[in-house]
């Protein structure tokens, strides 16, 4: 069952584990700058400010909105890294079961391949 946890709170909570981690701060820095992005979006779209509301579709259509943006493959990637390193992190914290954890089921984006 997820737990009802603020996206916020969890990212505050997410920070201070990587800094016992051993976290550099400049991942921590890239990671609060990219899932504060994400939380905007979801809030701005689909009125979600916690946890317990992220579905699978939420991520899908997010990833299909960066890159709609024109964004390379290996960017978006990288928001994907950090959108399950959250959901993660979540999951070990009892926030959420691995069953509810969607970003599992999300594939990576695939690099295009160049014409030679």
């Amino acid at each position: 069952m997820v737990i009802n946890i603020d996206f916020q709170s969890s990212l505050i909570e997410m920070e201070l584990t990587d800094r016992a981690r051993g976290l550099t701060e400049k991942s921590i820095k890239k990671n609060n700058k990219v899932l504060n992005m994400f939380f905007r979006y979801l809030e701005d779209q689909f009125q979600i400010s916690s946890l317990d509301q992220l579905k699978l579709a939420h991520i899908k259509m997010f990833k299909a909105y960066k890159k709609g943006e024109e964004n390379a493959e290996s960017y978006v990637n990288v928001f994907l890294r950090s959108i399950r390193a959250m959901c993660i992190y979540a999951e070990n914290e009892d926030y959420m079961t691995q069953q509810e954890n969607s970003t599992l089921r999300v594939k990576w984006m695939k690099r295009a391949k160049e014409n030679s």
